[in-house]
């Protein structure tokens, strides 16, 4: 029994034994290096041209009309056009840098590893949360049992800012009923 024990306790903690996470339970930290860029760009140009128009001769007639008073010959037309013109453009930008500690929640036949994990900070009443998930590599685990989010298979990362500051930067009741109408 004695022995058993020497040999898992010199096994944990080997000079020689890979420390990276391979099992459930085992910690992983995910360096976030997140980049994602955006631009939407439109621009639009409509125009329309439409046109009638007729006329009649009723010269045959000009003994019946000349008694009448009614003129030789009548037209009329209608003509009218539209155009529009408008361009829009949005950009955005998002950079996330920092590191999670995950924890392994599951290992894969393949022996992929399904890790999970959040980190929470708060700083004058200011709270930011990241929480971080997906599946990954073992091979994708550097010697330091690190991972880059980059190579993070369905990842999903969200930060969630809560705060004065976050919260200033929210419009109000009163804009979004404005925007809503318009």
């Amino acid at each position: 029994m004695v022995s058993v024990l020497l040999f898992v306790t010199a096994q944990l903690f080997s000079l020689y034994a890979d420390n990276k996470a391979n099992q459930v339970g085992d910690v992983v930290t995910v360096v976030l290096v997140e980049e994602i860029k955006g631009l939407h760009e439109v621009d639009v140009e409509i125009d329309k041209d439409a046109g009638l128009s007729a006329e009649h001769s009723v010269s045959g007639w000009t003994s019946l009309i000349s008694k009448l008073k009614i003129p030789l010959s009548a037209s009329f037309g209608v003509k009218g056009s539209n155009s529009h013109s408008g361009k829009g453009e949005t950009s955005r930008k998002n950079v996330l840098q920092g590191f999670v500690s995950c924890v392994v929640k599951e290992v894969l036949p393949n022996g992929n590893l399904v890790i999970e994990g959040s980190r929470e900070v708060r700083i004058n009443r200011e709270r930011g949360i990241v929480e971080v998930s997906g599946i990954v590599r073992p091979e994708d685990i550097m010697p330091d049992n690190t991972v880059l989010s980059i190579n993070i298979a369905d990842a999903k990362i969200k930060y969630i800012g809560r705060g004065y500051v976050s919260g200033g930067t929210k419009k109000g009741i009163f804009h979004r009923l404005i925007d809503w109408i318009f």
